[in-house]
């Protein structure tokens, strides 16, 4: 191999190392559980968070978060995760994860708060699809099964599960044009989320933190193959200066 080709192969080689760096500093992390905490914890920790409920004043103040995974499931190449802090009574989160080409993964939106009684929904959109996730964490005992239900006049029965575990993480599609209510029913049949919403503490923490999708990211990667490809297939394909042409350039 002349030397033109060993600088085309070599401006190549560095061409994909940089730009694999570089997409590498956005999809960083693996789907091990404590990798998604420590990245979860920094994604949420930072930003001032609201506090205070109904007529009560809304105070911004720093809360020192650590989350802690509670279950994962992805959906094509989005990875939802649910979360809680072992700190905080009757506290739940949904984080979206996003799969790059490197098979790492990026947080790109959270949403957290209190719950009622331990469970909580959260809607979220993948591409044109639009979810809902019902979840619990360690949601009451005397809940037996949930009903997500529409709140017009005659309600209507969207989604529906028995709870037999005391955390939990339901998907489901969901259409718009509802605005839903989460029944929590116990063994006799009636609805207690009012009662729980009562019982207990409603202070923790909420917010939501969301981050643009990264199409720049994927332009910048491709330039710097396409500009590195252009100057290596240069080098590739110029011939080397024989000794005469030296020679006469010499002279």
């Amino acid at each position: 191999m002349n030397t033109n080709r060993k600088i085309a192969v070599t401006i190549m080689v560095l061409s994909v190392i940089l730009a694999a760096w570089l997409y590498g500093t956005e999809y960083y992390t693996s789907s091990n559980p404590d990798k998604i905490e420590d990245t979860l914890t920094a994604y949420i920790s930072g930003d001032d968070i609201r506090t205070g409920t109904g007529s009560s004043p809304q105070l911004f103040v720093f809360h020192d978060l650590k989350a802690e995974v509670v279950q994962t499931k992805k959906i094509g190449n989005s990875m939802i995760v649910l979360f809680t802090d072992g700190k905080l009574d009757n506290f739940l989160g949904l984080a979206r994860f996003k799969r790059g080409l490197n098979f790492k993964w990026r947080p790109i939106a959270a949403n957290y708060g209190p719950g009622v009684g331990g469970s909580r929904d959260f809607s979220f959109t993948i591409g044109k699809k639009r979810y809902v996730a019902i979840c619990g964490v360690n949601i009451d005992p005397r809940v037996e099964y949930y009903e997500y239900v529409t709140t017009d006049a005659n309600p209507v029965v969207l989604h529906s599960n028995t709870v037999s575990e005391p955390s939990f993480m339901d998907i489901y599609e969901f259409e718009t044009g509802y605005w839903p209510t989460l029944r929590l029913i116990d063994s006799s049949g009636n609805d207690i989320a009012p009662e729980l919403h009562k019982l207990h503490d409603q202070s923790a923490p909420s917010a939501g933190v969301g981050t643009a999708e990264l199409f720049m990211i994927n332009v910048f990667c491709g330039l710097i193959l396409f500009v590195g490809y252009i100057i290596a297939r240069y080098y590739w394909t110029s011939e080397p200066q024989s000794k005469e042409q030296k020679k006469d350039i010499c002279i």
